[in-house]
């Protein structure tokens, strides 16, 4: 195909793209003082509207009619003979109405613009409109379903409410990878969070993918699953050296428990883990199923071996006479659940594979902080447009869901996210180790979750080795779509059998409070935003925020207050007036503050940071705490390991289990605070240092 033929390569996702975001517009907020509306839209705004320069959000919204416009005369010139079949023509016919409700709603919004004239007056939108029922009309045949039915479907109404509760209703939310987890999960009555309407308009937008692929060149996704081959064997590897000894005692042992169902599905899983370490088994050298498979047929059956009536039988019994056999099983059993949250991968390939793509050369040496900082913003720029040149990640992921038969629950470790032992830092006296792991959590219905055995596994084996998890949760608890979650992570840690084991804390990310949006966008005024920001953390769940009760009796409150007063006067000047991004960095450098005391309080041996995945806001959260720890530590220039594991944390995850960049928002957020934060210590290091051993931030 050649370029003439068609349009630049990204642009028909990116005008299907603002098509769903033009239709979904909410015009209740388009308030008559444009300077309001524009507050008010500016956190979540597509970029096709900007309401303080008329002339380019006009322009953005004819071209995006010019884009489909040229597609649709793509297809009618080299498809045509498609125009025959049933579900072309509902992909087409949905585009079209997409269009014609997107024209109805700019229109509206238009109307607070000095020049008054509507968008579906222009010419683009009047010759995207002939072109279809002048050319491609007529080439339509009659299909099985009358059009009247398929438009009834169509133009259904739904209730406002039940729309917003489906969490699941444009193309945007599938394309931005937003809340993908409700493909997965279930409605409280057992209904799906997704329409027929969606799952057309998705697989619509792949057959364009799948297009404008073919003119972008090499996929990097195709040399991927070479690299997950090859990460999922050194982690076999790494397993069977961690149960190597204790294998080869019980091994010579179970001959005469084989006909033991339980031991079958241990042995399975060993025999899998076995292969999937074997080298002959790479992707590399040989065609069909590699170390990959067999390490997912490894987690397959140790979950069976964790789900089984049996596993809870021996748990229960492990007080009273169990046979010795049983309890080396259990010991070998745990200490794998262990370890699969102690791997550190090697990503040396992943990352050459990243900077390829961005098409930067790796540079050795020492790096300044604020080079650092730029270095993480263009790399995102780059890697963003890079990867627009080729078929949506996470568009192709919902079709892998969608393919399935059947829904069965939601589970990051299952579905491939599986956590990684990112680094260790001196905290004090005490090295501490960073994990970050997806919610170790299975969740089928929306409003159920629980404890995958895995991670009960891993707690009870650091049990025996008397190491102490702190868990440090960054969903939403206010949120009907993380309450379930939260819920069960915090009673969780209640739990006897794990007490003195793990300590779980909340830091919610998503709060109207966290963004200062809605009623605190305006609030700048300092004594009232510290106020509320104590008043927000003392309100605990109500507000999001979980800290487990001893915590309180620790003079913490005491420590949040004196922290906050010392954020004001150090980092902005103790200022009566917070400007919002003021606020944003407060907020954030506070949340880093609050780790570090709940580090110290709990005496965590480790420290995991998750979110329902390991891929926005808990990486970010976690790649920031790591240099917020080094800033204070060692100085402002970074090794190079040190900047991989930095740079690995933030991209790697996105890149690798989605397909797509990390999210913009959260990263900008997280280098703005480390910017502050830096740009402070560079001025004033020793007299920061000195008021953070005062308050016992950081050792003498």
């Amino acid at each position: 195909m050649k370029k003439d033929d068609f349009i630049e390569s990204s642009s028909i996702l990116e005008a299907v793209d603002n098509l769903s975001s033009m239709a979904e517009l909410d015009l209740d907020e388009l308030h008559v003082n444009k300077g309001e509306a524009e507050t008010v839209l500016h956190l979540e705004t597509s970029h096709w509207l900007d309401l303080k320069n008329e002339e380019k959000t006009v322009k953005s919204v004819k071209d995006t009619f010019r884009v489909v416009h040229n597609y649709l005369k793509y297809v009618y010139k080299k498809e045509g003979s498609q125009l025959k079949d049933r579900e072309v023509q509902k992909g087409v016919k949905s585009i079209v109405a997409l269009a014609t409700e997107a024209a109805s709603k700019v229109d509206q919004c238009v109307k607070l613009f000095k020049d008054k004239k509507g968008v579906t007056e222009s010419k683009e939108y009047r010759d995207l409109i002939d072109f279809y029922e002048h050319k491609i009309l007529k080439r339509f045949e009659e299909v099985i379903q009358s059009e009247e039915e398929w438009e009834e479907e169509w133009s259904q109404e739904e209730d406002v409410a039940d729309i917003k509760r489906r969490g699941l209703k444009d193309l945007e939310a599938v394309t931005k990878d937003r809340d993908y987890e409700l493909f997965y999960i279930l409605k409280e009555d057992g209904t799906k969070f997704y329409n027929k309407n969606l799952i057309r308009h998705i697989r619509l937008v792949a057959d364009f993918d799948m297009i404008i692929g073919s003119l972008s060149g090499d996929d990097p996704f195709l040399r991927v699953k070479i690299l997950q081959d090859k990460m999922a064997h050194e982690e076999a590897l790494f397993l069977k050296r961690e149960i190597k000894v204790d294998l080869d005692k019980w091994i010579k042992k179970a001959g005469k428990f084989r006909d033991n169902y339980f031991v079958q599905i241990f042995y399975r899983s060993i025999m899998a883990l076995l292969l999937a370490a074997n080298s002959h088994n790479l992707l590399i050298h040989k065609v069909g199923k590699g170390a990959i498979s067999y390490f997912h047929d490894f987690r397959s059956y140790l979950r069976a071996v964790l789900d089984s009536i049996e596993y809870e039988q021996l748990i229960e019994s492990l007080t009273g006479e169990t046979d010795p056999f049983f309890k080396e099983l259990l010991h070998i059993v745990h200490k794998l659940c262990f370890h699969l949250y102690m791997r550190k991968p090697d990503y040396s390939d992943s990352f050459s594979l990243l900077t390829r793509v961005i098409g930067r050369e790796r540079k050795k040496g020492v790096f300044s902080s604020l080079s650092l900082w730029n270095q993480v913003l263009d790399d995102h720029e780059s890697l963003h447009i890079e990867l627009k040149k080729f078929p949506s990640g996470p568009l192709f992921k919902v079709l892998d869901i969608l393919h399935g038969n059947e829904i069965t629950g939601f589970d990051p470790y299952m579905q491939d996210d599986l956590p990684t032992f990112v680094s260790s830092l001196e905290i004090g006296k005490k090295e501490v180790g960073l994990i970050l792991s997806g919610a170790p959590l299975h969740q089928k219905q929306i409003d159920k979750a629980t404890i995958i055995g895995e991670f009960k596994g891993c707690l009870r084996y650091a049990k025996e080795k008397k190491k102490k998890f702190l868990l440090v949760n960054v969903e939403d608890r206010t949120s009907w779509k993380e309450y379930a979650r939260c819920h069960a992570l915090e009673e969780f840690q209640k739990k006897a059998e794990v007490a003195n084991v793990v300590d779980v804390i909340t830091l919610p990310k998503e709060t109207e409070y966290y963004a200062q949006s809605d009623e605190y966008l305006k609030n700048s005024n300092a004594k009232e935003f510290k106020k509320i920001l104590i008043e927000q953390i003392k309100s605990g769940e109500s507000c999001g925020f979980y800290f487990p009760v001893e915590y309180k009796k620790e003079g913490f409150f005491e420590f949040i207050q004196q922290s906050i007063e010392w954020v004001h006067e150090r980092f902005f000047a103790g200022k009566n007036e917070l400007s919002r991004k003021n606020r944003l960095d407060f907020i954030e450098i506070i949340y880093n503050l609050l780790i570090i005391n709940s580090i110290k309080i709990s005496e965590a041996d480790y420290v995991m940071f998750v979110a329902k995945d390991s891929v926005d806001g808990s990486a970010v959260s976690l790649a920031t705490f790591y240099a917020f720890i080094k800033l204070i530590s060692v100085g402002a220039d970074w090794k190079e390991e040190e900047k991989e594991v930095f740079l690995n944390t933030i991209f790697l995850r996105a890149f690798l289990l989605r397909e797509r960049t990390v999210d913009l928002r959260t990263l900008s957020r997280g280098i703005s605070m480390l910017s502050v934060l830096s740009g402070e210590l560079e001025q004033n290091r020793s007299k920061i240092l000195k008021e953070l051993k005062s308050f016992e931030i950081v050792e003498s």
